[in-house]
């Protein structure tokens, strides 16, 4: 497992990352992000894998998800996210996807975490489907 987010505290307690690291998952704080980009990120996610995505909506920043439960500064931005769910979404098979913590009732200045949230979704889409994504991959080898 992979994990993209830990920021703030009481995001989890020491035992409970050491158990993650100690189970084999991988985590990375969004500082992390801020300062060495994706790609440490996916050097840790094997190629031609079957992954499921789950979005925290509270991990990215509330410039631009601001709607919901838990909003705190210093989370990802749009700009670090898309890049890294199309190649995730090039590279594997996408089994599933889901987006948590968004608060539409929340979203009532100018809709923008549902539109992020709807960009995020169409991102993952059109890399798993594009030409040379891994739907075609698949596709050739049943074939």
């Amino acid at each position: 497992m992979t994990r993209i987010r830990l920021r703030v505290i009481g995001n989890a307690r020491r035992q409970e990352v050491d158990a993650a690291r100690s189970y084999g998952s991988h985590l990375f704080s969004a500082e992390q992000i801020h300062k060495e980009g994706v790609e440490p990120v996916l050097a840790t996610i094997p190629e031609g894998r079957a992954v499921y995505l789950t979005i925290d909506a509270d991990g990215l920043d509330p410039t631009e998800m601001p709607a919901v439960m838990a909003p705190t500064p210093g989370g990802i931005y749009f700009r670090q996210l898309a890049p890294l769910l199309r190649s995730v979404a090039s590279r594997n098979k996408i089994a599933g996807m889901d987006i948590v913590e968004v608060a539409p009732a929340f979203d009532f200045a100018n809709g923008l975490t549902c539109i992020m949230a709807g960009r995020l979704i169409l991102n993952v889409l059109g890399a798993s489907w594009c030409k040379g994504g891994a739907y075609e991959r698949a596709t050739k080898a049943l074939q």
